[in-house]
């Protein structure tokens, strides 16, 4: 598969998507902020991907990160809440 992560590549993404931050995991891990850093970018590279926002959501393509089915119940109907204004990704048009 495209963009296979290593061992450490994955520890460290996991965290990540634990909400550690790059500070806390060079702790649990002993390495250098600068090394989770770079793993962080390598992980970007390889799934090319630009942002952190594109680092989850290729993780949850991925199989990373699970969603259950009632997690979007509460993503607001544009439409009928009468901001007809707005495109269903709540932008402003």
């Amino acid at each position: 598969m495209k963009g296979k992560l290593s061992k450490r590549e994955e520890q460290i993404l996991k965290l990540l998507l634990a909400e550690y931050t790059q500070s806390e995991i060079s702790s649990i891990l002993g390495l250098s902020y600068s090394r989770v850093s770079d793993v962080k970018r390598i992980i970007k590279g390889k799934w090319e991907v630009d942002s952190t926002i594109g680092l989850i959501l290729e993780s949850i393509r991925r199989g990373y990160v699970e969603i259950e089915r009632d997690t979007f119940d509460e993503i607001p109907n544009f439409e009928s809440d009468g901001l007809k204004n707005y495109s269903s990704e709540g932008v402003l048009l």
